[in-house]
């Protein structure tokens, strides 16, 4: 995207108008770019717990695969660390599975957002008017 804008932004300037022109167009791509990152790193904190509350409901002595997974995590366990601590252990395992899952599940959301975003503006890129040739050279940083 970082080409069409700056064509279509500096494109049409003269070369006196050029230099704070370039100046201008860096500053507010930084400004977006740290927007950007904090909205999206927000994005994928939210959606973490959200996951995590989803998944969680599957982790219940109710649940055959959970109680089975248990088991043989703690029976692994347990020639290491004697049945009392392998049962401790065991389910800080099993979060430690769901705290990775649940951030697995955030960044494919996040990557589905980025990826719809970048073609909605990939798409008004082409909306954009065709920009004249200068007078003169045109460097655009």
């Amino acid at each position: 995207m970082y080409v069409p804008v700056a064509t279509s932004a500096m494109g049409t300037l003269s070369q006196e108008q050029m230099g704070n022109a370039a100046g201008i167009f860096n500053l507010m791509r930084n400004i977006g770019g740290s927007i950007g990152i904090a909205a999206i790193t927000t994005l994928v904190t939210r959606h973490a717990q959200t996951s995590q509350a989803a998944l969680v409901w599957h982790m219940s002595k109710f649940n055959f695969n959970f109680q089975q997974q248990l088991a043989n995590i703690q029976s692994a366990l347990a020639s290491h660390t004697g049945n009392w601590a392998a049962a401790k252990k065991s389910l800080a395992v099993l979060y430690n599975i769901l705290q990775q899952q649940s951030s697995l599940l955030s960044y494919v959301y996040a990557f589905r957002f980025c990826v719809l975003v970048c073609l909605v503006c990939a798409a008004l890129a082409l909306l954009f008017k065709k920009v004249g040739k200068a007078a003169g050279p045109v460097a655009v940083h």
